[in-house]
């Protein structure tokens, strides 16, 4: 039976693209700068399953925005935020951070399919105090784009969720585990 008013100040980071590849040279050697590939993943990921504390508690339905970024043929390192649509224990608001490293196939299955493993680690906000405190997050994945173009995919995957403090710090109690399924959209860019 309340309201309230606030104000949010943000602040951003521009990365600017430069299209193809140049050489730039100073006085002592010459680097040939090339972009890699950038893949943007948006998807629904709808995580069931979940134990906190030992205890069974409701499934969430999750935004995720993935950004991968490939340094080479097969390796990429994946950056994904996931927040909740639904409440969590009756409170409203769930989110996840993660980072970590993927593996991805050539693309096979008539140049549609392309398969992907990652792990990622980051942090949820469950542990906002001490006593709730779960610990750093794994994330583990497998998944598949299937091209639907040369820059759009549909983005699918499952995955695990646990955490790591009941497994680091003695006479830790806390502990979050869960498993997820993902489908979206992928745009790739480069």
């Amino acid at each position: 039976e309340g309201s309230s008013r606030n104000w949010t100040v943000g602040a951003g980071l521009n990365y600017h693209l430069a299209a193809g590849t140049r050489k730039v040279s100073d006085d002592a050697m010459t680097h040939e700068l090339a972009l890699r590939g950038v893949r943007v993943n948006l998807f629904g990921r709808k995580e069931y399953d979940i134990y906190y504390n030992g205890k069974s508690v409701s499934d969430l339905d999750m935004a995720a925005l993935q950004l991968d970024y490939a340094f080479n043929d097969h390796w990429y390192v994946p950056f994904q935020v996931a927040v909740a649509t639904n409440d969590f224990r009756g409170y409203a608001g769930y989110v996840e951070g993660l980072v970590g490293l993927g593996w991805q196939s050539h693309i096979f299955g008539k140049d549609r399919l392309q398969a992907f493993a990652q792990v990622m680690y980051g942090m949820n906000d469950v542990g906002i105090d001490a006593e709730h405190d779960v610990g750093a997050l794994v994330n583990g994945a497998i998944g598949i784009n299937f091209k639907l173009n040369d820059q759009y995919a549909i983005y699918g995957q499952v995955g695990k969720t646990i955490s790591l403090g009941q497994y680091l710090k003695p006479n830790f109690d806390n502990a979050f585990e869960s498993t997820s399924l993902g489908l979206g959209l992928t745009y790739r860019f480069s």
